[in-house]
Order: C-alpha cells, then sequence, then structure tokens
C-alpha cells in the first residue's frame, strides 16, 4: 500500500506544520491509500487504453490513518487521484512522452 498526496495539499501540510505543528512532532500526511495496481488502473482508464495491472498484494492489511495530523493542523485534503489523474494524461500527451496508443 502506498500513500498519495498532491503536492499542494504537502504544501499546506507543511503550513500547517508551521502554525499549529509542536516542536519535534512527527506528522504523516497520507491523504489517500492506493496500491500501485490501483493507480496504474485509474491512469488506464483515463488514457483509455486496455490494461490489466498486476496485482500488488497488501498482506500486512498496511492502511495509513493522517487523523492525528488532519486534526492537530487543522487540514482538510483538496486533491484525490481519481479526481486528477486524467489531468495528468492530458499534460503527459502535451509534453510528448505519452507512449500508450
Amino acid at each position: 500500500m502506498t500513500a498519495w498526496i498532491h503536492v499542494e495539499d504537502l504544501a499546506d501540510c507543511y503550513i500547517g506544520v508551521a502554525r499549529f505543528g509542536s516542536k519535534g512532532g512527527h506528522y504523516l500526511a497520507a491523504p489517500e491509500n492506493l496500491s500501485v495496481s490501483q493507480v496504474s488502473t485509474l491512469f488506464a482508464q483515463a488514457a483509455q487504453v486496455e490494461f490489466l495491472a498486476p496485482v500488488f498484494e497488501n498482506k500486512d492489511k498496511v492502511i495509513f490513518d493522517d487523523s492525528h495530523t488532519r486534526e492537530v493542523l487543522q487540514l482538510q485534503w483538496k486533491y484525490k487521484v481519481a479526481d486528477e489523474v486524467k489531468g495528468w494524461v492530458e499534460r503527459i500527451k502535451e509534453l510528448g512522452t505519452y507512449f500508450l496508443e
């Protein structure tokens, strides 16, 4: 399992740490728990290509819980991978690095 965070949400987290964090505090910023398989599938759907994602098992059932971070730093995550991935695919195409045809 991997935690995914948008760079703007991460920037808000850093600002929150500066404003509300405690000295030596540790804050987990992990708004979305998605496997590499799940993210690969989202990319394939956004690119409208057929793709069978390999399955990477989460044998230990790891889930990252950042509720403490959100509470202490008064954060609310703004972005979700599923909502952003289509824009990422379009940007990859614009850059000429798209190769899934």
